[in-house]
């Protein structure tokens, strides 16, 4: 059975998909990012899902620092650039004005939005 997401961190056990697992280190920031979670996202955490930047943003921070220890600075500043841009892209199609693009959006009543 695999996991069907590229992964899933968990205290002290991480899913991955066996797609990850490739032996020439393409998938290794994926994996990074989910062992992260670990020691950033699950340790110093979010309060709420209002606060969820927090968790998100210490685990990319770490993940972009292992990426630059196997991969080299350019390699970090690359990745760096792509999740920018895609920063960029879902607040263009979001909206600057709307509730998911806000530091501190408000997710009442909007839990069953995610699902449908």
């Amino acid at each position: 059975m695999s996991f069907p997401y590229g992964g899933m961190e968990n205290p002290c056990l991480t899913f991955v998909s066996p797609v990850l697992v490739v032996g020439d280190k393409s998938m290794a920031s994926v994996i990074a990012h989910e062992i992260s979670h670990s020691w950033t996202g699950n340790g110093v955490t979010n309060k709420d899902w209002g606060n969820f930047w927090v968790n998100e943003g210490f685990t990319v921070f770490l993940e972009r620092k292992i990426s630059e220890l196997i991969n080299g600075e350019d390699m970090m500043k690359l990745e760096s650039k792509v999740g920018s841009g895609g920063l960029a892209g879902a607040l263009k199609s979001f909206g600057l004005d709307h509730n998911y693009t806000k530091l501190h959006p408000d997710f009442t009543d909007v839990i069953l939005d995610l699902f449908y």
